[in-house]
């Protein structure tokens, strides 16, 4: 049995439901959601997901819990703030 990728998510609190019922409904995009990334701190609604920090934060994060892929949500995330963002290129596929 094939393990599930990790991901955070990468949204303010508008945009993460959506893109989580996406993710875990429609798209059925078999992930484990490791948290969410915001500017904004706030207690996502899904009780299983929590929130892990800011994007200044998100190479930490990303390397602290091995995360292999980072989704955005550009309709709570402005395209620019998501280019600014490096990821270390350190995230490896096995």
């Amino acid at each position: 049995e094939e393990s599930q990728k990790k991901v955070i998510i990468a949204a303010e609190e508008k945009g993460l439901e959506r893109i989580i019922s996406l993710i875990r409904g429609e798209l059925e995009y078999s992930v484990e959601i490791v948290g969410v990334v915001s500017n904004s701190f706030f207690q996502p609604k899904n009780n299983d997901i929590e929130y892990l920090g800011n994007f200044k934060q998100i190479k930490e994060i990303v390397k602290f819990y091995d995360v292999e892929e980072v989704i955005f949500c550009n309709q709570s995330v402005p395209t620019e703030q998501i280019l600014e963002i490096q990821i270390p290129s350190a995230m490896k596929t096995n």
